[in-house]
């Protein structure tokens, strides 16, 4: 079953290496679940599981890269797949 959700990546640099905050809020659930990923590999894995191609991730790590902040998307994802990663 997919369930709307919006996911929010903020990029915090660390030194050379970025890390990454993953937060997943889901329409009727509390207080949104906080992801920490070190890098650009963990974060792609995850957002390939969430259904996003490889076009989509590329994108928006360039994004995160040229903003040196954040993004925001609606997304529908599957539920067995938020519940797998944690969230």
């Amino acid at each position: 079953m997919l369930v709307p959700c919006t996911v929010f990546i903020n990029r915090q640099q660390s030194g050379r290496i970025g890390k990454y905050d993953v937060t997943i809020s889901r329409p009727g659930h509390g207080t949104p679940n906080v992801r920490e990923f070190a890098g650009d590999v963990e974060l792609s894995y995850l957002l390939l599981d969430f259904g996003y191609t490889q076009t989509e991730i590329e994108h928006i790590l360039k994004e995160l890269e040229r903003k040196k902040a954040s993004v925001e998307q609606a997304r529908s994802i599957d539920e067995f797949t938020l519940n797998d990663n944690g969230f």
